[in-house]
C-alpha cells in the first residue's frame, strides 16, 4: 500500500457498481473523505454526492463516525490478509538479512502510511477502544494477519541465531507490537518531539526492539 487509506478505499469501493443508496453513500463517502478530509467533509456533501436526502444517511448509519467505520471494515477485512502478505513478504526478501534491518524498514514504511492516513487511524483507534463489536472484528483480523506475520519473522531470525531463542516467540511479538504501537499512538494522539529526526527516533525504537531481543 503506497497510498493513503481512504485511496486505497476508494479503489476498493470501485469494484461495486450498484444502484443501491446505502453502497452509493458509502461509495460517495469514502470519495470526499479521500479529496477532503473526513473532518471537513459534511453529510450533506455526502448526501449530494449519493443522490439521496441527507436522512438517508442518518437513518442507515446514525453518524458520520459509524459511516466511516462501515467503510472501514469491509475493506480490512478484505483487504487486510492480501495486503499484509504483500507487506512482510516484500520487507523479508528486501531486509530480512537482519532483525535490525527488518523492523528498522517495516517501521518506516508503515509511518509514512500511518502518517498518509492519521486523521483516519485516530477514528479507528477510538472505535477499537469503544465499541466492543468492532474491537472484536479487528482484532481477529490484527492477530491472524498482522501479529502473526511479525511471528514468523521472529522466529525465523530465532533460527539464525540473531534473536534469543530463550523467550517465546510469542512474547517477543507481543512486546515488539506494543512498543511498535506505541510509537504511532504518540504519533497519532499526542505532542511530538519536534527536536529528534522521525529516522532518528525511529533508529531508537528499532534498538529498544533488538536490544531487548538479543
Amino acid at each position: 500500500m503506497n497510498h493513503s487509506l481512504m485511496e486505497e478505499i476508494v479503489k476498493y469501493s470501485k469494484k461495486t457498481k450498484t444502484t443501491d443508496k446505502k453502497q452509493r453513500v458509502l461509495q460517495a463517502a469514502a470519495q470526499l473523505f479521500a479529496e477532503k478530509g473526513y473532518a471537513n467533509t459534511s453529510t450533506s456533501e455526502i448526501a449530494k454526492k449519493a443522490d439521496v436526502a441527507e436522512g438517508t444517511i442518518f437513518r442507515h448509519f446514525q453518524t458520520k463516525e459509524k459511516l466511516l467505520r462501515s467503510i472501514l471494515l469491509p475493506f480490512l477485512k478484505e483487504s487486510l490478509p492480501p495486503l499484509s502478505e504483500d507487506v512482510f513478504s516484500e520487507m523479508l526478501a528486501s531486509y530480512g538479512d537482519s532483525p535490525e534491518s527488518f523492523f528498522r524498514a517495516l517501521i518506516k514504511n508503515r509511518y509514512e502510511f500511518f502518517k498518509e492516513s492519521k486523521e483516519y487511524f485516530q477514528i479507528l483507534v477510538k472505535e477499537f477502544v469503544y465499541t466492543e463489536p468492532f474491537q472484536q472484528e479487528v482484532k481477529v483480523l490484527f492477530e491472524q494477519n498482522v501479529l502473526k506475520r511479525i511471528n514468523d519473522a521472529i522466529k525465523r531470525f530465532q533460527e539464525k541465531g540473531e534473536i534469543t531463542q530463550s523467550i517465546p516467540s510469542e512474547i517477543l511479538t507481543r512486546t515488539a507490537f506494543t512498543i511498535i504501537f506505541g510509537f504511532f499512538f504518540t504519533h497519532m494522539f499526542l505532542q511530538n518531539n519536534e527536536d529528534t529526526p522521525i529516522d532518528n527516533e525511529i533508529e531508537q525504537v528499532v534498538q529498544i526492539i533488538i536490544n531487548g531481543m538479543k
